[in-house]
């Protein structure tokens, strides 16, 4: 490969990546404006949702199929919207966003034990990345309750899955044993509505759905917008760039958040929030420019 046909590789890879940060950026909002008091059936919903989308475009490809049902990287993926949408039920955006902002530093201790040497401009960016996000949202933190603790707890386990992922992809894209993203996005949906609907389940043996067209629309939303599209994207960007790189660039999440939170529910972030947001940009960039 080109010099230039890499410099293309990659900047296709940010771009993948950026739309699929501000996809995610939705859904902590669309959740909130939900009347479903039940996390489970949310996570069913949001997925059945996907799962229709994507269905026309994969069903033909059954090798495909076939081949993405053998990864356990379809169910890791699967695991992390089940383990996001409960920590954004129980606890603020905020600090949901902050605990799965340790996803790169994550992903680098997985390149450790496996042997892979990671550069030093690569640590240091992701450092100050975390640092950054950290320092934009500690002013919004409040008091923390029970209900938050095991909210975090949730986004912790989210953020594990969610490197596991993006290293496991990177890996196989590496070895030369690719997989087609389509097909694996829709395995991971289709583990999700079982793992969802048996949640559901559990919860209510009846099954019985009572959802207002409110709901319907925003859970189509939740669906199309913040489930289908950025799964997707960010399945493309993690074959393009480097594993560190792909979850770094979730960090932009939070920003994104901010902003649709200040617009549409009119939670716009502590002033001092700023240098943070500053900061973490500019580790971004830092990650970014290396080859």
């Amino acid at each position: 490969m080109s010099s230039s046909d890499h410099d293309n590789e990659q900047f296709q890879g940010l771009l993948y990546a950026l739309f699929a940060t501000f996809g995610w950026a939705l859904t902590g909002v669309l959740i909130r404006l939900l009347e479903i008091q039940s996390s489970s059936m949310i996570i069913f919903g949001r997925l059945v949702v996907a799962t229709i989308i994507l269905l026309p475009f994969v069903i033909r490809d059954k090798k495909a199929l076939f081949q993405a049902f053998q990864t356990p990287i379809a169910l890791l993926m699967a695991l992390y919207y089940i383990f996001a949408t409960e920590a954004f039920v129980r606890s603020t955006i905020a600090e949901v966003v902050l605990i799965v902002g340790l996803t790169p530093l994550i992903v680098m201790l997985l390149g450790r034990f496996y042997g892979e040497k990671i550069s030093r401009p690569a640590v240091i960016g992701a450092v100050i990345t975390v640092l950054g996000l950290a320092a934009f949202l500690v002013p919004s933190l409040g008091a923390i309750g029970s209900q938050r603790v095991t909210g975090n707890l949730f986004a912790f386990a989210a953020a594990i899955v969610s490197a596991i992922f993006a290293f496991g992809l990177r890996r196989r894209t590496v070895q030369n044993r690719p997989i087609k993203i389509l097909s694996l996005t829709f395995v991971t949906f289709c583990y999700g509505i079982m793992l969802g609907g048996g949640m559901v389940y559990v919860n209510d043996p009846s099954f019985s759905i009572n959802l207002s067209m409110n709901d319907i629309y925003l859970l189509c939303a939740l669906g199309f917008v913040s489930t289908a599209i950025p799964t997707l994207f960010f399945g493309i960007a993690a074959t393009k760039l480097s594993s560190v790189t792909t979850a770094s660039l979730t960090l932009l999440t939070p920003i994104w958040a901010a902003l649709i939170g200040g617009i549409v529910i009119s939670e716009w972030p502590a002033p001092l929030s700023v240098p943070g947001a500053l900061i973490t940009l500019a580790g971004l960039w830092v990650i970014i420019r290396q080859k």
